[in-house]
């Protein structure tokens, strides 16, 4: 079951508003900028930042005094190799923030995903596990590892890493989240409940393996599409096409499942608005790093909140299309 939606956007500006990627080899595909009437620039780095679980095991692991050194090496080489693609990200963003930091004055901040109180209490966390791994190794006497390195810079950021490491190069700048809390909270609650109804249509369907695989294969199509998703002008749509092709046997447990699913995306576009809203009401040039599903719906609401600044008309056409297959 795979969901394609379509939505065309038309909006009658200069470039001024306009989307654009920035010039980096490295960053440059999962990057958006958009410079404002005045002149200011805001930059978003989408990425992915891999398994939260694996956080608490490395945490866990860098207070682990127990374990042999042969293990403890071995686990940790083991949580860096199975997120490949999230050491890769994290690698090159940290290239990529330390360098335009040093060559960029104009940029003011530099924010992650997350509240104000939860950036700072994570760097906090951060900071303990970084010197936690740094007291195993010199404990332990282990011979120099770039897994060390990589393990930590993985699970805390590029943002957090940098400035664990080199705080001098963020000079005067903040480090901002920007999340509102009540959006946060909305999304957690709706994130629980769409977990709940997942665990309920896998056990209802955990003999059959097609269809499980067609939920999964949905549901990261959802999230493809979640950067043009317009919650209730494509929610109609999305209940009813699913309906139709829903197995019968599985009907009710799938459209709770699916209802579920869209209110996570809800959530998720209010998580998505605090941040737009915060990020301008700064009124300063700043960088964003954010998770990749988050990265073009934070772009197009910079879009048009620097259309409305520019006094521009906004003329939005919606034209949703599905196909499933």
């Amino acid at each position: 079951m795979i969901i394609v939606l379509l939505c065309l956007y038309q909006f009658a500006a200069g470039e001024t508003c306009e989307i654009s990627q920035i010039k980096n080899d490295n960053v440059s595909p999962r990057s958006r900028q958009i410079t404002f009437p005045n002149g200011r620039q805001l930059i978003v780095i989408g990425h992915n930042h891999g398994d939260r679980d694996n956080v608490i095991v490395l945490s866990k692991l860098t207070k682990n005094q127990q374990v042999a050194n042969e293990e403890f090496s071995g686990q940790l080489k083991k949580l860096v190799d199975s997120s490949q693609q999230s050491v890769t990200h994290a690698n090159q963003d940290f290239q990529f923030l330390r360098t335009t930091l040093e060559t960029n004055k104009q940029i003011q901040f530099v924010a992650i995903e997350g509240s104000q109180e939860a950036a700072e209490s994570n760097l906090q966390y951060f900071n303990e596990m970084h010197n936690n791994l740094n007291g195993q190794v010199a404990r332990r006497n282990l011979p120099p590892s770039p897994y060390y390195r990589w393990a930590v810079l993985t699970a805390s950021g590029a943002v957090n890493y940098l400035k664990m490491t080199e705080p001098q190069i963020f000079g005067n700048r903040k480090l901002q989240g920007f999340e509102a809390d009540e959006s946060t909270k909305k999304h957690a609650v709706a994130l629980a409940k769409f977990d709940l109804a997942r665990d309920q249509l896998k056990e209802l369907a955990k003999d059959d393996s097609i269809f499980l695989k067609k939920i999964t294969e949905t549901y990261g199509e959802l999230m493809a599409i979640y950067g043009i998703y317009e919650p209730r002008e494509h929610d109609v749509l999305l209940l009813k096409e699913s309906e139709k092709q829903m197995p019968p046997k599985y009907k009710t447990a799938g459209m709770i499942w699916m209802k579920a699913a869209i209110e996570e995306m809800q959530a998720m576009k209010g998580r998505d608005r605090a941040v737009v809203e915060n990020m301008v009401a700064k009124n300063q040039s700043g960088l964003l790093f954010t998770g990749l599903w988050h990265l073009d719906s934070v772009a197009q609401m910079l879009k048009q909140r620097c259309l409305q600044e520019s006094g521009i008309s906004i003329r939005k056409d919606v034209n949703p299309s599905s196909v499933l297959r």
